[in-house]
């Protein structure tokens, strides 16, 4: 059973009743990390209903912050979301049912971390990501389609900047994939609007180009990823899929207002 009492974090409000979020608790961790957890572990863990509490919360935060820093034994495991860190431990479920939780830390990019179900890697049906292709070049925009749609990405092409400016408003999707040099509305252009439309800035931007300051104008856009074109496009969809997390974590697409 992990020893609290080696667990600096828990405070004496925890006494009075309320669960803090978990985000509160790898704050009083010390982790920098945004955290999101799939919601399979989230019902394991009790922590769909807020009455009873649950695991633990400020237990799994130091867990992790041990796990990351190489104190706590567990496993290592590549996969297509990126770098996956196993491990088990005993713990009480609302202080009481003794339970041994299963737990995978998906770390992603951008100090984001991933709780998920480790069963739920193995998902032989993930769900299928909507992504929204901007290409003003003809010949590029069928190999960028073709390249996704063989990963099992639905696409839906835009061939300017404008158009797809409009879609993004319209249609959910779960990511978006522009070409910077388009007439009229650039790329960067539109990643600009994404990023500061409220209802739409969570929406990850992968900006493609075969300039030599692409990351220069990837950064100063806020796209959250790039690609260089033409050899990297047979990268885009194992960076999409890094971007996006395992499928258990995506959340329900949503168009903007």
């Amino acid at each position: 059973m992990f020893d609290k009492k080696s667990n600096p974090l828990r405070p004496e409000a925890v006494a009075s009743g309320k669960p803090p979020d978990l985000q509160s608790c790898f704050r009083a961790a010390g982790l920098p990390h945004t955290v999101t957890v799939s919601p399979t572990l989230a019902a394991r863990c009790g922590w769909v209903d807020p009455s009873p509490p649950g695991v633990d919360r400020y237990e799994v935060a130091w867990l992790v912050r041990l796990v990351l820093k190489g104190h706590w034994p567990h496993r290592q495991r590549k996969t297509e979301y990126g770098q996956v860190l196993l491990l088990d431990f005993p713990t009480l479920i609302s202080g009481q049912e003794c339970v041994n939780l299963q737990l995978g830390i998906v770390v992603g990019k951008d100090q984001k971390l991933h709780l998920v179900d480790p069963n739920e890697l193995d998902q032989t049906a993930p769900k299928r990501a909507f992504v929204l292709a901007a290409e003003d070049d003809p010949e590029i925009a069928r190999l960028v389609c073709a390249l996704l749609e063989r990963d099992g990405f639905m696409v839906t092409h835009a061939p300017n900047g404008l158009e797809a400016w409009k879609l993004v408003q319209s249609q959910p999707f779960d990511v978006a994939v522009l070409d910077i040099d388009m007439p009229g509305l650039t790329g960067s252009e539109v990643c600009k609007r994404i990023k500061a439309t409220p209802a739409l800035a969570q929406l990850p931007v992968v900006l493609c180009s075969g300039r030599m300051d692409l990351a220069e104008v990837a950064k100063q856009s806020g796209a959250d990823d790039f690609v260089e074109k033409p050899t990297g496009l047979l990268q885009l969809a194992g960076r999409i899929k890094r971007l996006l997390g395992p499928p258990a974590l995506r959340p329900k697409p949503s168009a903007g207002e």
